[in-house]
């Protein structure tokens, strides 16, 4: 978005080469004069035999382009027309709106200008006409432009920050206000598990259920397990491969924590034979 931008040019020339002693030059000084850094390739090429890039380099780095528009442009005395001037523009199109492309006449009417071949841009708006005599006027009025785009883009900017700023602040108000929880790495609690038959014999083959998760104890004598302190009421035992105890397949109960897990954790549950079938 443009207002996030640091632009190293305020202006970008866009003209014809034939255009510039009899206008552009003393339009370019006149505007440098009111105080804007202005790209102008007579000024600013450095390297002629890359000027391509240059300019192609120039064009994002630029707040607004200004489009000294001719009839040279239109009417060039060459036979191929002049295409550098409408590359140079559809560039700078690419990444910002027409509000930033100042266009301004030079020995051309408005009423002329519809006769050309040109975009609809161009002929179906009224633009200001550029001579020898108002200059000054004229580079007022692209600096007056370039300075609006400027302070809209700084309000932009600091409206912006405000607002990551107010979301940044308001996040512990939020998380407060709807009890947002973040989620974190779930607790564990060891549980030693004592399993015992009504005879007061370890049992063996047992199989921790919690949450629909397998804790597999080969044997009930002193085993300790770590399982999910996630505030559960019951967790489920499982004996399996005892035919004493299970001969019709794996026998489950269920065990309330509230009632036998007392410090230091310890499940002790005494199981009841089944009858043999």
């Amino acid at each position: 978005m443009m207002f996030f931008k640091k632009y190293k040019w305020d202006a970008f020339i866009c003209h014809a080469t034939e255009d510039k002693e009899t206008i552009v030059d003393s339009f370019v000084l006149t505007l440098k004069n009111q105080g804007l850094k202005v790209w102008y390739d007579k000024e600013c090429i450095k390297d002629w035999d890359n000027f391509k890039d240059e300019i192609m380099k120039a064009i994002p780095q630029s707040r607004v382009l200004v489009f000294v528009l001719s009839k040279i442009i239109l009417e060039p005395e060459e036979k191929s027309p002049k295409k550098w001037p409408w590359i140079e523009i559809g560039k700078f199109l690419t990444n910002k709106n027409d509000e930033y492309l100042l266009t301004l006449l030079y020995g051309i009417t408005n009423d002329e200008l519809k006769r050309y071949d040109i975009p609809d841009f161009f002929r179906t708006r009224k633009i200001p006409t550029l001579h020898e005599n108002n200059i000054v006027d004229k580079s007022t009025g692209v600096s007056n432009k370039v300075r609006r785009h400027k302070t809209k883009g700084r309000k932009q900017t600091l409206f912006f920050v405000f607002l990551i700023l107010f979301g940044v602040l308001s996040i512990p108000f939020l998380n407060s206000k709807f009890n947002v929880r973040h989620s974190q790495p779930p607790k564990t609690i060891p549980i030693k598990l004592r399993v015992i038959d009504n005879k007061g014999n370890f049992l063996n083959g047992i199989n921790l259920i919690i949450d629909e998760k397998n804790y597999y104890i080969a044997h009930g004598e002193n085993c300790t397990v770590n399982i999910p302190n996630n505030d559960q009421e019951e967790i489920t035992l499982e004996f399996m491969g005892n035919e004493t105890y299970s001969p019709a397949g794996p026998r489950r109960t269920r065990i309330d924590l509230e009632e036998n897990i007392l410090p230091p954790f310890v499940i002790e549950k005494r199981i009841t034979p089944l009858p043999n079938e």
